[in-house]
């Protein structure tokens, strides 16, 4: 490759979390790479360009609403973005490290053998830099079906989502053009609030009931001033699950953190060894009380699993939760390298 070729834009949705892992790679590789970072401070209370530097690398910072988690943040930059940068990295606010199965990878070796040997470590343009642990989700958990089949305009879908953990990843400037922008719009509804939840328009829980009655104040404030619409988290309330934060679209943003492979364009079932070189570690299972727990674990486990602890069998098929996670650790056929 020659000095500063590739052009670099890393998307980084930001609350709060310490960024010192920026300085660590980003001026090493501001020289290799005409490397852009936005970063987007979803905590920030304002809107627009906050600040702008261009040495050591160029960081812009932006404010953003704190809707969405950071899909709301990746759709944003999708849908403005006229012309993509070669290489654009998707990351969360925090050290990606901490949802790698290598965390102890120097980040700068890392995202240059990414964007200096593309055919080795990318799929078809695409991986995933979170890749400790490989998910698997029943079309009835959450509704992600839902979504699945509005976003992307599909009369059905698939019963089983095979995909990799939190949503960070990097892709080429082809991969990103080839992707229909209506996709993108489609799922920005969900997060701006131009399209009512689904947990709203068919609600199942008395939270849900409570964010429908909240949701048009909500939506007049931005989403910023929840107290002032009257959204209170009930104390001992788990806040996955409050009004307030199912009314800022964290349960779409949680939805669609595992579509983005098929929002880009990969397989819904994602096997474990999908990009080079990789391997994740765990598989983490999503179990709603829909589903044939036994059948389903019994036809992948001989596959997949490397250990299996019965007792989630038994707890998995007797019991009717309506949501249950099992953990185990995968067979793994090839260490992963990142030597370039």
């Amino acid at each position: 490759y020659q000095r500063r070729v590739h052009g670099v834009d890393m998307v980084i949705s930001h609350c709060n979390e310490d960024q010192t892992w920026i300085d660590k790679f980003a001026p090493r590789l501001a020289q290799i790479s005409r490397l852009r970072i936005l970063v987007y401070e979803k905590c920030a209370g304002k809107a627009g360009i906050l600040s702008e530097k261009e040495e050591p690398y160029h960081i812009i910072r932006l404010g953003s609403p704190n809707v969405g988690y950071e899909g709301h943040t990746y759709l944003d930059y999708l849908i403005k973005t006229t012309n993509y940068a070669d290489y654009t990295f998707f990351l969360q606010g925090h050290d990606p490290r901490v949802h790698m199965r290598e965390p102890h990878v120097h980040l700068y070796d890392y995202f240059k053998c990414l964007i200096t040997q593309p055919q080795k470590f990318l799929r078809n343009g695409l991986r995933y830099v979170s890749d400790e642990r490989w998910e698997i989700f029943h079309r009835q958990q959450s509704c992600w079906e839902n979504y699945y089949q509005e976003i992307l305009g599909v009369p059905a879908c698939p019963d089983l989502l095979g995909t990799l953990c939190c949503a960070a990843f990097v892709v080429t400037k082809e991969r990103l053009a080839a992707v229909p922008r209506i996709v993108f719009e489609r799922a920005m509804r969900f997060m701006n609030g131009t399209v009512t939840p689904f947990y709203i328009r068919n609600p199942t829980q008395p939270e849900h009931e409570r964010a429908g009655q909240l949701f048009p104040k909500l939506k007049e404030s931005g989403f910023w001033n929840m107290e002032q619409a009257g959204c209170k988290t009930p104390k001992g309330t788990k806040l996955g699950y409050c009004a307030g934060a199912l009314a800022r679209h964290k349960l779409e943003g949680v939805q669609i953190e595992h579509l983005w492979q098929v929002f880009l364009g990969d397989p819904y079932w994602l096997p474990p060894n999908w990009y080079p070189l990789y391997e994740p570690k765990n598989i983490r299972w999503h179990l709603s009380k829909n589903n044939n727990a036994s059948t389903m674990i019994d036809s992948l486990k001989e596959k997949y699993f490397q250990s299996y602890d019965k007792r989630y069998h038994h707890i998995f098929t007797k019991i009717p939760l309506k949501l249950n996670m099992m953990t185990a650790h995968l067979r793994s056929a090839t260490p992963p390298s990142v030597k370039c």
